[in-house]
């Protein structure tokens, strides 16, 4: 099923002039999905994601900011990640062009064969 378009927002502090320390919306800039290969990579979701938009780059570590999760007992990827772009346009943009798009030219992703499933992250706890 397709997502619906627009981007979540959360409270941030707003360090900038307001002498009430005020919040103010920020924008959400990281994309969830979900029905991807149980053996997919990093570099792959990479390649596929840039398409939309500039995936961050973690600063500590200079990684992309791309958390792919795991089966905690295997290591194994569980088939669902989240993708952290520089700009909340390109978490939109992913939505309308990617969204049931097989991750590998027409191979099947999941059992069911179907294209990966994309939507905002429901939370953007994940910018640290």
């Amino acid at each position: 099923a397709a997502a619906a378009g627009g981007s979540a927002k959360r409270k941030s502090r707003d360090k900038s002039g307001d002498p009430a320390g005020g919040w103010k919306d920020r924008e959400n800039t990281w994309a969830y999905v979900e029905g991807l290969p149980h053996d997919v990579t990093e570099e792959e979701l990479q390649a596929h994601f840039s398409k939309c938009g500039i995936i961050g780059v973690e600063t500590h570590s200079g990684r992309p900011k791309i958390r792919i999760y795991r089966d905690e007992a295997t290591g194994a990827p569980k088939g669902d990640a989240v993708i952290g772009f520089l700009r909340a346009a390109s978490v939109d943009l992913a939505v309308q062009l990617l969204d049931e798009v097989s991750l590998r030219d027409g191979s099947a992703d999941a059992a069911s064969g179907a294209g990966a499933t994309l939507s905002p992250a429901a939370s953007t706890c994940f910018d640290r």
